[in-house]
């Protein structure tokens, strides 16, 4: 490991995970001792559903997707990994011990391993510690409840369309462009779609005149009617989530 590793909690990946910030320079210093430089390239896995679960993850460059097979052997994306996120994180807490997912890289990918139980052992001394992370943890709760909120009452065009919002520059009020990171099959599974669905919504919003595609690039009209599209989709019944 290179020694100017030392000062890799103040660069920008690592200011962005706030699970680091509940930690003090000293504790930092005693989990860096566990931490290990991971680089995959695209399509190469970190681990598969059923390994055994020893560590944590901090996503420094690229895009990762955890994902699970149905019975039919179909892929369920269940979450995308952008740079600055931590993943993995819960099974610290669990009495199970084997990841639930498998996580695959996206595009070439440069990851950071952290040791679970020297992490934990940062915890069980610190009592301040821990109630700190317990808040980050109640924050991320309230994140994934909205997310599944989203899933439960709207529509794939809403869901579409609000992902898509969330892409865009806080001051984008009138055109805008996005490009794309992850194939279009993969953010079909992200928003719970079929592919041919997105391609339906997608053509359905280019011909009402909302936004254009091409390739991976997605040209955004009217970023205010596309809002209120997004305002207009027929809530649905949660059904099972």
């Amino acid at each position: 490991m290179k020694s100017n590793q030392i000062d890799l909690f103040h660069t920008l990946p690592f200011r962005k995970a706030l699970l680091f910030s509940a930690l003090s320079e000293e504790q930092k210093h005693q989990v860096k001792k566990g931490m290990h430089l991971i680089e995959l390239q695209k399509k190469e896995t970190l681990f598969h559903e059923g390994d055994a679960a020893h560590a944590f993850y901090l996503l420094d460059r690229g895009i990762m997707k955890l994902y699970r097979l149905s019975a039919k052997g179909e892929e369920k994306i269940v979450r995308i990994i952008h740079p600055g996120e931590v993943f993995a994180t819960p099974l610290m807490f669990l009495d199970s011990k084997t990841y639930p997912v498998t996580a695959e890289a996206l595009k070439t990918s440069r990851i950071y391993l952290f040791d679970n139980k020297i992490f934990m052992d940062q915890m069980r001394s610190s009592p301040e510690t821990a109630f700190k992370l317990l808040g980050i943890f109640s924050k991320r709760l309230q994140t994934l409840v909205s997310d599944i909120k989203t899933l439960c009452l709207q529509d794939a065009s809403g869901r579409l369309i609000g992902y898509l919002l969330e892409k865009l520059p806080d001051n984008a009020d009138a055109k805008s462009r996005i490009e794309l990171e992850i194939p279009k099959q993969v953010l079909a599974s992200h928003l719970s779609v079929q592919p041919e669905s997105l391609s339906r919504i997608l053509r359905s919003l280019n011909r009402k005149g909302l936004l254009s595609v091409h390739n991976k690039v997605i040209e955004i009209h009217d970023v205010q009617a596309l809002r209120a599209a997004l305002e207009a989709c027929d809530p649905l019944q949660c059904r099972g989530c």
